[in-house]
């Protein structure tokens, strides 16, 4: 169980400045962002597995969410820095803290449910990315497909709205969305239809598919041919040891 007030007291020392509050809500501010480095990052991050950190927060449901602008973009090159690859969970409006992730990211994942709703959200939000961040990846989720709820929309309706084509979709699992909320078992075990489909994904943000695709464009365009190559080159091999 976390003390919100000694988190908070301890990261506002590091930043020369104070701070403190309630083991369930605290707040504090410091006086200088040279202090958010390698070691500032280890004291707030929660080590999950050997190779994955967390670092989430409460909101406060009265003052809401709080954010020193300038000290979470310090922050984010720091993680950058120490990190391959960062996740970041936005909310779905675009306020100050978003736009720093954004202009920070090197990818988007738009998560989506099939409602008109969604699917005008999804359109604005690409009109966006397409103006101020031309270039960078995009990959569109289907979240919970198969999930009933008034207002639904057909796969082929929602891409008709959004003017391009859903890249995955990500089945709902009841049995495996309890056990994970009751006893704590992870939504992806070694082998099923949702690890293959983030294991898909995680190749897709490594441009792994791409690469592939590419391979596949100059196998076909050239004719490129492994075999024949290997045929090729032993035949020149043993013409030259004949000689």
């Amino acid at each position: 169980r976390l003390n919100a007030g000694a988190i908070v007291k301890e990261i506002s020392t590091l930043s020369l400045g104070n701070g403190g509050g309630s083991p369930k809500f605290a707040q504090g501010g410091g006086k200088t962002l040279d202090k958010i480095d390698d070691y500032f990052t280890e004291t707030i991050l929660r080590k999950c597995t050997q190779r994955l950190y967390f670092l989430g927060g409460l909101c406060d449901l009265v003052r809401g969410i709080q954010v020193d602008i300038a000290a979470f973009d310090v922050l984010m090159s720091t993680l950058k820095k120490q990190f391959n690859y960062i996740l970041v969970d936005a909310q779905r409006d675009i306020n100050d803290t978003n736009k720093v992730s954004m202009n920070k990211a090197d990818c988007f994942i738009i998560m989506v449910e099939m409602s008109m709703a969604s699917a005008q959200n999804t359109a604005r939000l690409l009109e966006l990315l397409s103006l101020e961040h031309q270039g960078k990846k995009v990959i569109i989720v289907n979240n919970k497909n198969g999930l009933s709820s008034a207002g639904a929309i057909t796969k082929e309706s929602f891409e008709e709205v959004i003017g391009r084509r859903i890249d995955y979709i990500m089945p709902l699992d009841e049995t495996i969305t309890l056990a994970a909320a009751n006893i704590g078992q992870p939504l992806v075990v070694s082998e099923g239809p949702l690890t293959d489909i983030l294991d898909n994904i995680a190749d897709d943000i490594l441009g792994k598919n791409e690469n592939q695709a590419i391979a596949q464009a100059i196998h076909e365009q050239e004719g490129f041919n492994f075999e024949k190559i290997k045929n090729d080159v032993l035949s020149k091999i043993g013409k030259w040891m004949k000689k």
